[in-house]
Order: C-alpha cells, then structure tokens, then sequence
C-alpha cells in the first residue's frame, strides 16, 4: 500500500489531464534537450561552406541535416550537399546555438522536426526560399506555407509587439519560447490550438491579448487562460506585479505557465485547483527568482501549502520550495517521501538540508543550481536519487550512513560523503 502510495503521489505531481489536452488539441513536448548534436552520427558530413563560425553536419542517406556548432553565428542552408538534396531539418538541429543571429532555410525542404532552432536566444532573421512548397516567412517569423501554422518566432527579433496574423490557427510548442524583446502579444480570433510553452521565459513580456471573437482563447489582466478559464496558460514573465492569486474557477494550470517569472514574490492557488503542470515535470516555477512564498486555499483536495513551500494535500511530496525562500538552514517535513523534479531548483539561499526518514526518492534536478547548499543530510530510506539532482551545486557535501544508497550515489557522481 505505501509503494503504491507514492506512485500515485508521482503521477499527481507530474500528471497531466491526457484526456483535457487531446479535446483542446495540445500536443505534448519534452523539454528542450540540452546540446545541438543529438541526432549526429560519425557517418554524417560536416559542412562549412555558407556556414558562419562553424559547421552544421548531413545524414546524406537521410537528407537531413542533423545538428549544428554550438558557435555558429550564421548559417545558409544549400540545395544540396554533395548532390544529395537537403529535404529535412531534424529535431532541435540548431537547439541551444545562442550565438546564431541568421539561417536560411532552401527550397527543398519539405519537413522540420520538433523545436528545430530552440534557444537559439539571439536569431533575428529567418529566410526561407520563396521556391519552398512548405514553409514562409513573414516579418522574420517562421510558418508553413500557407502560414496557418506559427512555427517560430525569432527570439532575438528586437520589435515590442507583435499581431500574429489573423491565418494562423496553431501556434508550436515553444514558438516563442525565450524571445527576449516582446513585450506585447495579440492571438487572433482564427487561432484554435496553442501547444506547450508556446510564450514561456519570453524575458520581456508584459502583457498577452486575445481577440474577442476567438472562441478557444481568452484572457485577463494579460494573463492566458482557455475560453472559459478553467485552465491558466500563460502568466507572462515580465509583468510587473509581486503578487497574484489565480482566478477561483482554475482547474488546471499549464506546464510552463509561471516558468521565469521575475517580478512574482507570492502566488496564491485558489480551491479548484486540480492539476499543475505536465507529465514532463517542467517544473512550474522554476526561475521565479523573487518568489518566497505559495498560498494554497485550505479547501484544495489535491495540494498544499506548509511555510509557504507548495506540497500535495497529504504532504507526501514537495513540488515547489520557491527560489527567493530566505531560510538558510531547513528541515523537510516528515511524511514527504518524494522531492518534486525541480522542487528547490535556484534557491540561492539554503545552506543546509535535512530530509527525514520517510523520504525515498529525489527526483530530476530536484536540487540543482542551490549554488549555496553545502550540506544535505540524505537518510538510508532513499534508495533512488536522479543524477542530475545537485547539478551545479558546486559547494554541496552529503551526510548520511555508511553503505546507503546515498554514499554510492555521492561516489558515482564525485560529491563528498560525509558518514553520520
């Protein structure tokens, strides 16, 4: 029974209503995978010709082109590589090349995978063939032909505000994701579907309209919701206040909707509240760097709130420490069996952590970037602890029992081990 407890305990945290999302159309996205090489094999060519401060590199059995330097700052895609047509960009190809300010996209390709130039944090000019039979571009954004379909905005584009065209009717996953000058957008009436993280971390965002005539959309004082706003989908990342409570009739909150919000210092979660965030476990509120405090209404079945730490209802979980939470020394509560993906993710304030014994699971950078943690008391009750949990926890010792599960982990990833 208490094994089968905590998995059901998982799968709220990182649950997501399937059913909800396929009525509305939502297509569901991995986070974007570090590294811009993922699809390169050793047999793929490596180009340079065209190709600004490095290479891109071709599955020439394929048509594809498959990845791309990290370094490179321009990059014009050929018909051709070594008589080979170009038909195909892979899946997140150019993911992460923050330095790449231009690409050109030729005739001949006629498929993109996911996310093809996530984080490209500077891009400002996309250039597609006019020759091309599935895609366009319109004022440096990308869309399929017919431009029903936004694809991606560029994120390093410098304008202020932004009318998607009134032709699109879905908008990608993480098509705005990042773009670091918008500060205003308008979704018009046609559009009916918006897919993950579509406006998340966009850094300069205030404010987010809809058109009154949609019928899928709305929104409220800037903030996303669905037409009848049972589900937040996007709290934009720079709007100014410290303080929100989500309306009384949310049930759902999107995974990605509060991600990078720098003003917020205190969020409140009203009674409705049934789900938060997605299977992926984006973490919900990662990078809200000034948040210290989450309100849950104590009528909530499903969460709550102890210190102003967000947890499930029966405490079994902590999903949320928030990042400007000013304890420097903290003891987790006992009944938690299970640290959230994310859960203290960039608190720069803790120093030292104990968990109690009833805790068997750390999970997905549960701890990373604490950049001040050097202690964390870890008991023999653990027996699973993901390996990225302390990344960039530079300072971090961990405290616990000769022979558990945490010393072999301390080993395997080069943490000191202190036995206690």
């Amino acid at each position: 029974m208490e094994k089968e407890s905590m998995q059901k305990n998982q799968r709220r945290v990182v649950g997501i209503l399937i059913m909800t999302f396929m009525i509305f159309g939502i297509t569901l996205i991995p986070t974007p995978a570090m590294g811009n090489t993922m699809n390169v094999s050793d047999a793929d060519i490596k180009w340079t010709e065209g190709i600004k401060g490095g290479a891109i590199y071709f599955d020439k059995g394929e048509g594809t082109i498959t990845g791309c330097d990290i370094t490179v700052t321009e990059a014009v895609i050929p018909e051709s590589i070594e008589g080979t047509l170009i038909s195909a960009i892979s899946e997140r190809a150019f993911s992460d090349c923050v330095n790449l300010t231009k690409v050109s996209i030729p005739s001949g390709v006629e498929k993109m995978g996911h996310m093809p130039f996530e984080n490209c944090e500077n891009l400002e000019n996309i250039i597609v063939s006019e020759a091309n039979d599935y895609y366009s571009v319109l004022d440096n954004v990308l869309f399929n032909k017919n431009q029903t379909t936004l694809i991606k905005y560029s994120s390093g584009n410098q304008r202020n505000d932004y009318l998607i065209p009134n032709t699109v009717t879905d908008i990608s996953a993480y098509a705005f994701y990042k773009s670091k000058h918008l500060k205003n957008v308008t979704i018009p009436a046609a559009t009916y579907l918006i897919n993950q993280c579509a406006f998340s971390a966009c850094s300069s965002l205030e404010n987010i309209k809809v058109d009154v005539e949609n019928i899928r959309f709305s929104e409220e004082n800037g903030v996303l919701f669905n037409a009848d706003k049972t589900q937040l989908i996007q709290y934009p990342a720079a709007r100014k206040d410290k303080e929100y409570s989500i309306l009384s009739n949310v049930k759902y909150v999107w995974g990605g909707a509060f991600y990078s919000c720098k003003y917020l210092e205190k969020i409140s979660i009203p009674a409705s509240i049934i789900n938060i965030g997605d299977e992926w476990g984006f973490g919900e509120f990662v990078g809200c760097q000034s948040l210290n405090t989450i309100e849950v209404d104590k009528a909530n079945t499903e969460f709550a709130s102890k210190d102003g730490v967000l947890m499930l209802k029966d405490e079994g979980s902590i999903i949320c420490y928030p990042a400007n939470k000013l304890n420097v020394e903290y003891t987790i509560f006992d009944n938690v069996t299970f640290i959230a993906p994310f859960a203290f993710k960039g608190n720069k304030n803790i120093v030292s952590l104990t968990l109690p014994e009833t805790v068997t699971e750390i999970q997905n950078a549960a701890f990373s970037q604490c950049e001040s943690l050097e202690k964390i008391i870890i008991p023999s009750t653990v027996v699973n602890i993901v390996d990225n949990a302390f990344e960039k926890c530079d300072a971090v010792t961990i405290y616990g029992k000769s022979q558990s599960y945490a010393e072999t982990y301390a080993a395997n990833n080069n943490i000191p081990f202190v036995v206690i």
